[in-house]
């Protein structure tokens, strides 16, 4: 696991605020170190059966609330979770993801 990234999750709206927002607002949910790699064709035909958008998994230490409503940012892209799937073990886990913005 070599990339250290930022998990985001929507920030939630005040109760007391007349305010709402046009767009979720995001904050830090934590810090992980984890590894990026692109799936390959077979990955992806796999993969498409169930999460047709996913393009890229993503492996971290198990790390409790991550949900697929949340985003990565990593150091040049930002990543859409798709899918969480904890392994058997119970220590690392698995994300499905797709680029959602580069810069």
């Amino acid at each position: 696991m070599n990339k250290y990234v930022e998990i985001l999750r929507t920030k939630p709206q005040d109760d007391y605020s007349d305010f709402e927002y046009d767009s979720p607002v995001w904050e830090t949910f934590t810090h992980a170190f984890v590894s990026i790699k692109a799936m390959s064709g077979r990955e992806l035909a796999t993969a498409n059966e169930v999460h047709s958008t996913s393009t890229h998994k993503i492996i971290m230490r198990y790390q409790p609330g991550v949900t697929s409503n949340m985003k990565i940012l990593a150091a040049t892209k930002t990543y859409e979770i798709v899918a969480v799937v904890e392994d058997d073990s119970g220590r690392d886990m698995m994300i499905l993801a797709k680029v959602i913005g580069d810069g």
